[in-house]
């Protein structure tokens, strides 16, 4: 079914409501005039105004999106208050720091205040902090519901959108975080036009009240994070934002690449990009680790409640603890190779016979850490494959060498470090 849109005037701000069109002959004609290009609008063009990381801007919906269990809600929460205090607590980059409202549409107003005390906690900020810049609310207390489908297939508009708008400029809110979305509306989730319809409300809503406003969304199941289809319902809400991003569990996989012992990689979310139109994505993934705080509220008949937050989390380098008296004996045994006459390789698993083995158990890092330091080192020439006659079984097999000249110039930049 095809959808219009007409407008009812309440307060400062047009009211919509979705319509089957009506027939041709009921257009009126009114004049329908194009617009010349404007030179001086050309020449002023202001630069977008990103709010925080990449992904909120002023004017423009995003979305959040992430399979129950990986730290939504705890992330919200933490660029809230990165934003309210104005300090960069996940690294994501805090451009125009403010006031912030979070209306939750879940949880009770005391459960609210559970997480941000523990995000609080978290990252060190106090009352004096936040105090007059972030606006809680919850949807327990007060329905925050934009539009409504009637029986018979009409969209009607919450009467009170203008209220909402008012306020949000009243406030001088920046971002208004909306969790989760699928609260704020009651249409049907997995129609696009009725979809399209909110999601263009609430565009219209931080284009009016000039802020960014943040939907967190669920994952349908089977979700895979990154990409724009695993968001739950229509496709509509993401086509009409700006930017999504999306929350995952570390995989088995990265666990292993990382050395996460498999008991704890739950703790370990990575945010990703689903959708990003107005700025490019992130050099390299952004990591988060879920922790728990406790509140320090215990009574004599209750426990204190351990509540999660969200802290920025930098996978380990392979260099870390890697001196250069390490690397040049590393090498030097990779050189020298196993014995009678035989060769290490560079590929394959950890045999003994794999040159990762021996990075392995002399400087005690992962398999995967090895594979970075061997690929690094092949690419700068340090080390190279090479085919050789085993003395064993009198075979060519693929083999390694060590550059000579490179290990000796390593070496003497180490004895160098060692003695000044």
């Amino acid at each position: 079914r095809d959808w219009s849109v007409t407008g009812v005037q309440t307060c400062a701000l047009p009211i919509y409501r979705a319509i089957e069109p009506p027939p041709q002959d009921d257009y009126e004609a009114d004049p329908f005039p194009a617009t010349p290009v404007s030179s001086a609008k050309l020449e002023t063009i202001p630069p977008r105004e990103l709010v925080y990381g990449h992904f909120l801007f002023r004017k423009f919906v995003s979305a959040l999106g992430a399979p129950g269990g990986s730290g939504k809600t705890a992330y919200a929460f933490a660029v809230a208050l990165a934003l309210v205090a104005g300090q960069d607590f996940l690294s994501e980059g805090v451009y125009d720091p403010g006031n912030v409202w979070i209306y939750n549409l879940e949880d009770p107003e005391t459960e609210l205040y559970r997480r941000l005390k523990a995000a609080m906690i978290g990252h060190g900020v106090t009352f004096q902090d936040i105090e007059g810049r972030l606006f809680l609310d919850s949807g327990r207390d007060r329905p925050l519901v934009i539009a409504k489908a009637q029986r018979d297939g009409t969209v009607i508009a919450w009467p009170q959108v203008p209220a909402l708008i008012d306020e949000i400029k009243a406030r001088k809110v920046h971002v208004l975080i909306v969790d989760p979305f699928v609260r704020s509306h009651r249409v049907e989730e997995n129609h696009n036009d009725q979809i399209d319809f909110v999601a263009a409300l609430w565009a219209s809503i931080a284009d009016a009240s000039d802020c960014a406003v943040w939907l967190v969304h669920h994952f349908k199941k089977g979700g895979v994070s990154g990409d724009a289809g695993a968001f739950r319902g229509a496709s509509a809400l993401i086509d009409a934002s700006r930017a999504a991003v999306t929350l995952s569990n570390m995989a088995a996989d990265e666990a292993a690449r990382l050395g996460i012992p498999e008991k704890e990689r739950w703790q370990y979310v990575r945010v990703d990009n689903a959708k990003l139109n107005l700025a490019p994505p992130p050099d390299d993934a952004t990591w988060l680790k879920l922790s728990g705080v406790s509140l320090d509220n215990a009574t004599d008949t209750r426990q204190a409640d351990n509540v999660q937050t969200v802290t920025r989390w930098e996978p380990p380098s392979p260099w870390a603890e890697f001196p250069m008296s390490m690397v040049t004996r590393i090498l030097d045994r990779l050189a020298r190779g196993p014995g009678n006459g035989e060769q290490y390789y560079l590929t394959g698993g950890t045999s003994d016979r794999w040159a990762g083995h021996i990075i392995i158990v002399e400087a005690a890092k992962t398999e995967a850490q090895a594979k970075t330091i061997i690929a690094a080192w092949k690419k700068s020439g340090v080390i190279e494959a090479s085919r050789y006659l085993s003395p064993e079984d009198r075979k060519e097999r693929a083999g390694m060498t060590v550059n000579r000249s490179r290990l000796s110039e390593m070496t003497q930049a180490s004895e160098r470090d060692s003695q000044g």
